[in-house]
């Protein structure tokens, strides 16, 4: 099949209608599935904050909320929807990554060479994901192709090899990755301290979504990646895994991130003390006095109970 750009419309060769046909519809049905879940949930989603006002997280958040259900709907059009979805799918990766640095960051109490090295490495993936993007976009030449002035349908003249593939979602692993150590690293030391996370939900709290988001970006890496090595060979297979690791889905757990954090802290569900994080402090995820307060009436308590 010989692809145009997108102005104007190329022939399909007949012999290619079926797969076409297949895997054009299947498409279109996971797209529009997505973007019935998301929207679905961001109606069950209660706005975060209640009183909204300009800063970082909150903007960031919201990014991550809407621009995952506008990368949705640009993918069901065929003009609108490559590089569209391409830059809401960068823009919720990089909210989500941005929000669990800052929930790192907090448990290493804002320590300022940590901050600078992850700072710098967020950056790094943005620019090097952007970068993916651009050369996709310039090396797939997305464009259109009819049928006998009957159908038109759009597509990829040229497909990129599958490993560059595998290199713009390892960059997002690795990041993952690191962050994930970084929480398990500190979360240790609570462990060690308290025998266990009593006192500290708050932590427990951090450390469930970073493994969840973790485990949630490798399964949808590994279907990314396959149905784009797949769509070389076997076009339905590879539309429908590629469709599978659509990053839409992130911005439902990003959403979950933040607001899982915010009730912990709006409950008190701090078991084993009396310390009630402030809203505003939950809010703008700087939460590390909290804990510290929770460390020291845990150790309090001990040295209350130890024999003299």
């Amino acid at each position: 099949m010989s692809l145009s750009p997108r102005s104007d419309s190329a022939t399909i060769d007949p012999s290619q209608l079926p797969d076409l046909f297949s895997s054009t519809y299947t498409l279109q049905y996971f797209q529009v599935a997505i973007v019935t879940v998301l929207a679905y949930d961001s109606l069950l989603t209660p706005s975060f904050p209640k009183n909204f006002s300009c800063n970082s997280v909150q903007v960031v958040y919201f990014a991550n909320r809407y621009f995952g259900i506008f990368g949705a709907i640009a993918g069901l059009f065929c003009e609108f929807s490559h590089l569209s979805s391409d830059l809401s799918y960068w823009v919720t990766i990089i909210s989500i990554d941005y929000i669990l640095m800052i929930r790192v960051l907090t448990l290493w109490y804002q320590d300022k060479n940590l901050a600078i090295f992850l700072k710098i490495l967020i950056i790094v993936e943005a620019v090097a994901k952007l970068g993916f993007i651009i050369y996709f976009n310039v090396i797939e030449q997305v464009g259109s192709a009819s049928f006998e002035n009957i159908i038109t349908v759009c597509g990829e003249e040229n497909s990129p090899s599958w490993q560059v593939g595998l290199a713009d979602w390892v960059i997002q692993l690795a990041y993952a990755m690191i962050l994930m150590v970084l929480a398990l690293y500190k979360a240790s030391e609570y462990w060690k301290t308290s025998a266990g996370f009593k006192g500290f939900k708050l932590i427990k709290v951090v450390i469930q979504d970073q493994i969840l988001y973790f485990i949630f970006v490798i399964i949808i890496t590994v279907f990314a990646i396959l149905g784009f090595k797949l769509q070389l060979s076997t076009v339905f297979l590879g539309t429908l895994l590629n469709t599978l690791g659509n990053p839409s889905f992130l911005c439902i757990l990003g959403s979950r991130i933040l607001i899982n954090l915010k009730d912990a802290g709006e409950q008190g569900c701090n078991e084993g003390t009396s310390y009630k994080v402030p809203t505003r402090t939950v809010t703008e995820m700087d939460f590390a006095e909290s804990i510290n307060r929770e460390r020291e009436i845990e150790m309090e308590g001990v040295g209350r109970d130890a024999p003299i």
